[in-house]
């Protein structure tokens, strides 16, 4: 978990990377229905609602991280089946009952490194967490059951999507 954290903070801590954050964060409900796309980052709501983790905190709440792998990220097939693994494995754990949630700060942060000419740390510190370097992660997340109740992402109705 450490270097989810350390990099979600490095990453955030850009100038650039917050103003693109920026333009998908909605800090009301209203803005949600509005816009109907982004990530809502304003207090919690509803009854159910309780008071806000901290990013580790929330982490903590999850009992199982899982990295998802591939021997070339930037291929895009490869990226593509990755990206249906995490879809089938979040599909399944919903129907089990389970919270799942993309926490890839680290991965993201690969290319954050990479752009600046940085030391490539990041992806040294998942290269122990894997035990192979020839296994790149490009998808971590955790899961586990949920301790507060979530707040409902934004849809677009069946009409606004289907193409005439």
């Amino acid at each position: 978990m450490d270097v989810i954290w350390d990099t979600s903070k490095k990453l955030v801590a850009d100038p650039a990377v917050r103003a693109g954050m920026q333009t998908w964060s909605r800090t009301t409900m209203q803005q949600v229905q509005d816009n109907r796309d982004g990530t809502y980052v304003g207090p919690p709501v509803g009854k159910l609602a309780s008071p806000p983790l901290s990013y580790p905190d929330l982490m903590m709440t999850g009992r199982l991280f899982g990295i998802i792998a591939v021997h070339d990220r930037y291929d895009r097939p490869q990226t593509i089946r990755a990206g249906r693994v995490w879809q089938r494995a979040q599909l399944l754990a919903t129907a089990l009952g389970l919270a799942a949630r993309p926490a890839n700060g680290a991965v993201e942060f690969i290319d954050q490194e990479q752009k600046l000419k940085m030391q490539p740390e990041t992806l040294a510190r998942l290269a122990k967490i894997t035990g192979d370097a020839s296994w790149q992660p490009t998808f971590m997340f955790y899961m586990g059951y949920a301790t507060v109740a979530a707040t409902a992402s934004a849809r677009r109705s069946v009409q606004d999507v289907l193409l005439s």
